[in-house]
């Protein structure tokens, strides 16, 4: 049995709630992993309320950070 995907959040954002980064980080997962040859969830995106979420593919989770 495999263990499930740990994705990790992390909210820097000076301006956004938890809540707010929690549904932009669901909209970048809801995309799919679209980048490093489909093996990582795009690295950059830009909402249009200006945050910003990086993605970046760990050894054994992906790492979600607001700005």
């Amino acid at each position: 049995m495999s263990e499930g995907t740990k994705i990790i959040i992390r909210n820097q954002s000076l301006t956004h709630s938890d809540v707010e980064v929690v549904r932009a980080a669901l909209s970048v997962i809801e995309g799919g992993r679209v980048s490093g040859n489909s093996t990582c969830y795009c690295f950059c995106t830009r909402f249009n309320d200006g945050l910003v979420i990086y993605a970046n593919k760990n050894k054994l989770s992906d790492t979600l950070t607001a700005f």
